[in-house]
């Protein structure tokens, strides 16, 4: 993580160097992130939160260190995350989790997106809604060799009308997912909610952005 520890928590506005990283993003995509995961053996306490976040609930209810471990990387990302946003920011903008790999209903459907803000922002005047579903499961690309297409994941996404009519949503809404890797959830995910609302401004919050090994960076002298 760039010798970034877990407890220095702040957000980082992805700039036009890393963005190179993240190939499906554009250059107005604006997107923060508070810290950097190297793919491969935990390194520190945050990749080890990350690595735990995503252990699904299947796993964790056959295994109750498993479900320890999880539960406790999720306070610990909840109260950095909670460090790092300005509460004035927090509370005048709307937050939508980004949908797991797999449908809400579904036996392993994980909903520790939206604990997880939940439980950063409690106490806060908060709007967070999960307003994007995904309408059949898939594997998590973080698991598989082949990964579903942009394309092929924008039309298994639906937005959830009702809970976008529950209230006028903020100025502004933020989609917040766990890793940033290619950008492809949050550019379906984008997409889909700008069908229905038209220009908002629509960014993007991740607790950690995927940074790849130098011999697979798509752009020369990339950090």
């Amino acid at each position: 993580m760039s010798g970034q520890g877990a407890e220095q928590s702040c957000l980082h506005l992805l700039d036009g160097t890393r963005r190179a990283q993240h190939c499906f993003l554009q250059v107005a995509d604006r997107c923060q992130y508070l810290w950097e995961y190297l793919p491969g053996r935990a390194r520190n306490r945050a990749q080890c939160w990350i690595r735990d976040l995503k252990c699904r609930p299947s796993q964790a209810a056959a295994c109750p260190l498993r479900a320890l471990y999880k539960e406790r990387a999720l306070v610990c990302a909840a109260q950095a995350l909670r460090t790092a946003a300005p509460r004035p920011w927090v509370e005048r903008v709307s937050w939508c989790p980004i949908p797991p790999s797999t449908r809400f209903g579904a036996a392993d459907y994980d909903d520790r997106l939206v604990r997880l803000l939940e439980l950063a922002f409690a106490g806060y005047d908060t709007d967070i809604r999960p307003l994007i579903r995904l309408t059949r499961s898939l594997p998590a690309d973080h698991r598989g060799c082949r990964r579903v297409s942009l394309a092929a994941l924008y039309r298994l996404l639906s937005v959830d009308t009702a809970q976008l009519m529950k209230r006028a949503l903020r100025a502004e809404l933020v989609l917040f997912d766990d890793v940033l890797t290619t950008g492809k959830h949050f550019k379906c995910a984008q997409a889909r909610l700008q069908e229905q609302l038209g220009p908002m401004s629509i960014s993007g919050c991740f607790l950690a952005r995927r940074v790849l090994p130098a011999k697979r960076r798509g752009v020369l002298g990339a950090p």
